[in-house]
């Protein structure tokens, strides 16, 4: 650990705690998040630092409103990019919430499918479809008929 904090010199004490979980602090909720600078694009790095921040603001939301964590959830988060700090190949982010704002965040659990697709009853088949299985003829059509014009 001696290496990675006289490699961070200089950084922000938020930046040096960054592997941790969200935190409640003065009223907010914070979270930091990092992210290797990969072809010299910061703000692709920037981009996934706030992904890995945003998880664990949602992950302290999730346990402060007790939603079950093995259910497959999605979370909408109204945070605020506190600070950014950029070293010489990483970059670290820190977001953060209103602790209120928190108890008001939407979580939407997601239902898990059937496994079966049924497409609604009154989707027509595309025309490559009709050819590999032409649609069947049901008692309630009534049958075709010729129109049969009298000739003068």
């Amino acid at each position: 650990m001696l290496l990675a904090s006289s490699y961070l010199t200089g950084a922000p004490k938020w930046v040096k705690q960054c592997s941790g979980v969200a935190k409640l602090s003065k009223g907010n909720i914070v979270a930091c998040g990092s992210a290797d600078i990969l072809d010299g694009d910061v703000d692709y790095a920037a981009s996934m630092a706030s992904a890995v921040a945003r998880d664990k603001l949602a992950d302290f939301v999730l346990k402060d409103q007790k939603v079950d964590s093995k259910k497959e959830v999605s979370v909408q988060l109204p945070s605020l990019l506190k600070a950014k700090w950029v070293d010489s190949s990483r970059v670290y982010v820190l977001l953060g919430m209103d602790s209120k704002s928190s108890k008001q965040v939407k979580v939407i659990v997601q239902k898990k499918p059937s496994g079966v697709i049924t497409p609604p009853n009154n989707q027509k088949q595309t025309p490559v479809e009709q050819k590999i299985s032409p649609p069947t003829k049901s008692a309630a059509q009534p049958p075709l008929q010729k129109e049969i014009t009298p000739k003068n």
